[in-house]
């Protein structure tokens, strides 16, 4: 659901502009040391790196002109590295297993890893996860302490369009002062995306993770958040959601303060503002506000836009113009 360019995200997030390869090669690895081998395309060189801090993690944006080479050993205290082509793509060997990924595909890079890469000019979105949140995140999931290293398995596929969703959701709203990135919803944000990682992605923890107790509450989770979202015409009590997912109300209410924070009714509502928003930023923008609000089951345009402002700080109506705007 990428309605923005790659060239038009995180502008006000530039870090680097250059035509020095060694200069953008620094500043994206940093402290975690050099490149044992690099090679570049020849022809004119452009290069930019975007960066802002989501919470307790990085988004980087990385622009190549051209295409480039490069093969390195990671250290087990470097960052894991969960990638997306936006445009243009890359072939990546990972232990000898060769993975070629383009857009709408992804990749995660596990700390200690021998890694040899061959990137087309073109985007790249790189959400960079300290190993010691992904520990925390797993530790509490699985409700003890782990000994072995978290190791992902590469490619994201089944989960690619859920994750990348989750990560462009969170850029437009910083491009959109939205989020502040740096606040508690910062915070969340860069943790849900975390989260969304350790059920989704294939890991070696996946065993453990999918019979612990908390990844039980997750995926009923799932299954209300998939009931909501096929039924937002309807009125959804909690008696009405819990019988959908097999539990008591009690136990529903529960599951949703201690995953999301949320009432049931805060809960419903954050879903069909959610639905609303991608009506309304969708590239087919001939319906109207009132049409949207009736499909998230609000025959009160006035209460929808309230509620629909209090989630994104403008006016369902403003989010249209806007989009019709774009496409102008």
């Amino acid at each position: 659901m990428m309605h923005t360019e790659p060239s038009e995200m995180l502008t006000e997030f530039v870090a680097l502009r250059t035509t020095s390869v060694d200069e953008f090669h620094a500043c994206m690895v940093g402290e975690e040391g050099g490149f044992d081998e690099r090679k570049v395309a020849s022809g004119p060189v452009e290069l930019e790196l975007r960066r802002v801090g989501l919470g307790p993690l990085e988004i980087g944006l990385a622009y190549s002109s051209v295409s480039m080479s490069v093969a390195r050993k990671r250290e087990s205290s470097d960052d894991f590295l969960l990638q997306f082509p936006l445009v243009g793509g890359f072939e990546i060997s990972i232990a000898s297993q060769v993975y070629r990924v383009r857009p709408k595909q992804g990749l995660v890079i596990s700390p200690g890893q021998e890694v040899s890469r061959s990137a087309d000019a073109g985007w790249i979105l790189v959400f960079r996860i300290p190993v010691e949140l992904l520990r925390e995140r797993l530790e509490l999931r699985l409700g003890k302490s782990t000994r072995k290293q978290l190791v992902f398995s590469p490619p994201v596929e089944h989960a690619a369009n859920e994750i990348l969703n989750y990560g462009l959701l969170a850029v437009e709203g910083i491009d959109r002062g939205l989020i502040d990135p740096q606040s508690a919803a910062g915070d969340t944000l860069g943790i849900g995306l975390v989260d969304l990682l350790l059920v989704l992605q294939p890991h070696n923890y996946g065993e453990l993770l999918a019979n612990s107790s908390v990844t039980k509450r997750a995926d009923r989770m799932r299954c209300v958040t998939e009931f909501v979202d096929a039924n937002l015409q309807d009125s959804l009590s909690v008696r009405i959601m819990a019988d959908a997912v097999g539990c008591s109300a009690r136990t529903l209410q529960k599951t949703l303060v201690e995953l999301h924070g949320m009432t049931p009714v805060e809960f419903v509502r954050s879903r069909r503002m959610a639905f609303a928003r991608r009506q309304l930023l969708a590239a087919d923008t001939t319906q109207s506000v009132y049409a949207v609000a009736r499909q998230v089951g609000y025959s009160n345009p006035a209460r929808f836009s309230e509620y629909y402002k209090q989630a994104f700080g403008e006016l369902p109506s403003e989010t249209l113009r806007n989009s019709k705007a774009a496409l102008r």
